[in-house]
């Protein structure tokens, strides 16, 4: 499948399907690289996938770096296993890192990445959705306190 059956009632922009989280201006064009923090707190209030914005099931997926696995804090919020793996599989950020290029293309298909199509100690971590998941300061930010992780897929490039 290319896109999702949960992400196929988001906005596209571009090929890419637009995450529920993803600000989009009054034009209606995206910024991939900033999170609508109204948004943001809409799915931790209310358990909902940052990615298309339905509600959570019992098992939910995060991704994060191995320092988000150990402190269990993330910044970006649970989302549905397809979710998560369709966004480890299209988002340039997650492959590339920070200075990605923004000619990435939509792959022909959905599937978990190998390990040399993940930027270097880049992770995606499972971790059962906690009732009482709490709201943490980081640095300036804030980040999600999440449940005890259950599984966890380490994804490191070949050298």
């Amino acid at each position: 499948m290319t896109i999702t059956e949960r992400l196929k009632g988001r906005p596209v922009y571009q090929g890419f399907p637009v995450p529920y989280t993803v600000v989009v201006d009054i034009h209606g064009v995206p910024d991939f690289k900033a999170t609508d923090m109204d948004r943001w707190r809409d799915c931790v209030e209310r358990n909902l996938c940052a990615i298309c914005g339905h509600k959570l099931d019992y098992w939910v997926w995060y991704i994060g770096g191995p320092s988000c696995a150990d402190e269990g804090i993330y910044f970006d919020l649970a989302m549905h296993e397809e979710c998560c793996f369709f966004s480890a599989a299209v988002c340039p950020f997650i492959a590339k890192g920070r200075d990605y290029a923004s000619h990435v293309k939509l792959p022909a298909g959905y599937e978990r990445l190998s390990a040399h199509q993940v930027k270097r100690g880049a992770a995606i971590y499972a971790s059962k959705r906690r009732r009482g998941v709490k709201l943490v300061q980081v640095g300036g930010g804030v980040g999600v306190k999440a449940g005890a992780e259950v599984e966890r897929v380490l994804l490191e490039p070949q050298k």
